[in-house]
């Protein structure tokens, strides 16, 4: 009997293996969900790190579903050319990078920290131990509230105030679908900072810090997609085909790769003998009559992601140093 050797390009599957998502973007990991009336007890671990996603809808109430991408565009571009709108050029670099602002599909600020699950009760006080680190995604609104607690927490004897890192939060959901929360200061706490740093140090590569950088975890929920991929799942959900290849009428979009430096005007023949314009070579002549349009100005990011809001909450955790935290008993 003739082995079978594996190929390098190629891994075998345990069943047990539930890390593995059914999706053809990028696999995320697991992040903090709040359950519909249960409370939970969170400590933030780290400070929070500001990105935008665009969120990619069918057009016209047409069937099929969506996705939501991080941005490939740089972050300041987005913030000073699209969100605030006082820098052109910016806006211009960020079109120019990414496919979903190019195409103006709408901007949303998030943030993600890195967050210990301690336990999750219900309404009758019953209490599971979770003892779980993930990533939390949240917008501007949870951002405020946390602000609020990080703010109110008392001055220590170095004279800083003392981190968010060193205090369990309460939060309880109320809605699962749209993860509404409401935060407070938990009361007493379930394990001394010094225990969970040891814990935490091993989700960092060279252990914790409050930063957050080199955190896997984090790592992977803002890790970008390839620009051929987004422009490839974009067309699949505008319904013009996996590679765009296909085109229809009502939103028309020229995307890397095409043959085409100008857009014939409607209703002359195009410059190519036997294509009539809007066709590639080898693709099926399409509808015509309106005129491509160029790139769609992107929607603005929500009201709530406010750019006061994210400087006052890295400003008032900017001490979040473990060297400069004694742990009170």
């Amino acid at each position: 009997m003739s082995s079978q050797k594996k190929a390098q390009h190629t891994e075998v599957v345990s069943w047990e293996d539930d890390s593995i998502k059914g999706s053809n973007f990028l696999e995320r990991p697991d992040i903090y969900k709040g359950k519909s009336g249960y409370t939970d007890i969170l400590r933030i671990l780290t400070l929070p790190i500001s990105h935008f996603i665009c969120a990619v809808n069918p057009p016209n109430n047409r069937e099929g579903a969506g996705f939501s991408a991080v941005s490939l565009a740089d972050h300041e571009d987005i913030k000073s050319g699209i969100v605030e709108g006082s820098d052109t050029d910016a806006r211009k670099r960020a079109e120019a990078t990414c496919p979903m602002v190019e195409r103006g599909f709408p901007i949303k600020r998030r943030f993600v920290c890195l967050v210990h699950h301690v336990q999750r009760s219900d309404s009758n006080g019953r209490s599971k131990r979770i003892n779980q680190f993930l990533p939390m995604v949240f917008d501007g609104s949870k951002h405020q509230h946390i602000r609020m607690i990080a703010q109110s927490l008392p001055t220590m004897a170095s004279g800083k105030r003392r981190p968010l890192h060193a205090v369990e939060l309460q939060v309880t959901c109320t809605d699962a679908k749209f993860q509404k929360m409401n935060f407070s200061l938990h009361p007493t706490q379930t394990a001394k900072w010094s225990e969970i740093k040891i814990l935490a140090d091993e989700f960092f590569a060279d252990g914790w810090n409050a930063q957050g950088t080199g955190c896997e975890m984090i790592e992977a929920v803002l890790q970008t997609d390839e620009r051929q991929r987004l422009i490839a799942s974009i067309n699949r959900v505008l319904g013009k085909g996996e590679f765009g290849d296909a085109k229809d009428d009502s939103d028309e979009w020229v995307e890397d790769g095409d043959e085409s430096d100008e857009t014939p005007a409607p209703g002359k023949p195009s410059n190519r003998a036997g294509r009539k314009p809007g066709t590639k070579a080898g693709a099926k002549p399409v509808r015509s009559g309106k005129p491509a349009r160029g790139p769609r100005k992107p929607a603005p990011a929500d009201d709530d992601d406010d750019e006061s809001i994210a400087n006052e909450l890295d400003e008032s955790l900017d001490d979040a140093d473990i060297e400069d935290y004694e742990e009170e008993d």
